[in-house]
């Protein structure tokens, strides 16, 4: 993995449009584990839109996480069930249909004390702050998001005080 890489942003999700991707040449990938992006941690991606939950597993897993995949809110109560071990962040999109993120985090939060969020939506924070969602600002990833701000973004989240 030393050469470079083609930096991919997804484009379109969770816009209805359908995604796309776009790509850059020649930008460096995630080749060197001392960049500060790299992690052992668990993730569980709870995703309805496939190509973006794809997206998301693949980029992760270049960095070194464990990716859980679902592909709605109720699959993702069903994974950190079932998982046997630790979960340290639950990376959702904010609407979804069945059960939305905020509501799959609420109910994780029992199960998996300690589990941190990084919330994922197409839609501004000012949209979500009109529908009563404002809290999310601080561990929030806006749609499109380029591969590696997705990266940077994960180990943020992972090493921030527990105490946010």
């Amino acid at each position: 993995m030393g050469g470079p890489m083609e930096e991919r942003t997804l484009w379109g999700a969770g816009s209805g449009a359908g995604p796309r991707e776009e790509t850059r040449p020649g930008v460096s990938g995630p080749n060197q584990e001392g960049d500060g992006l790299h992690g052992s941690e668990t993730v569980l991606v709870a995703e309805d839109n496939p190509a973006v939950r794809e997206l998301v597993r693949d980029v992760l897993t270049m960095y070194g996480y464990t990716v859980l995949g679902a592909a709605d809110g109720h699959e993702g109560l069903r994974v950190a069930q079932e998982h046997p071990g630790a979960i340290d962040l639950l990376l959702t999109d904010v609407e979804m249909p069945g059960m939305d993120g905020p509501e799959v985090a609420h109910r994780l939060a029992a199960l998996r004390p300690g589990m941190k969020v990084l919330y994922l939506s197409g839609r501004s924070l000012r949209d979500l702050g009109e529908r009563g969602l404002a809290d999310l600002q601080a561990h929030f990833l806006p749609k499109p998001f380029g591969l590696e701000n997705l990266a940077r973004k994960v180990r943020e989240v992972l090493d921030a005080s527990r105490h946010d």
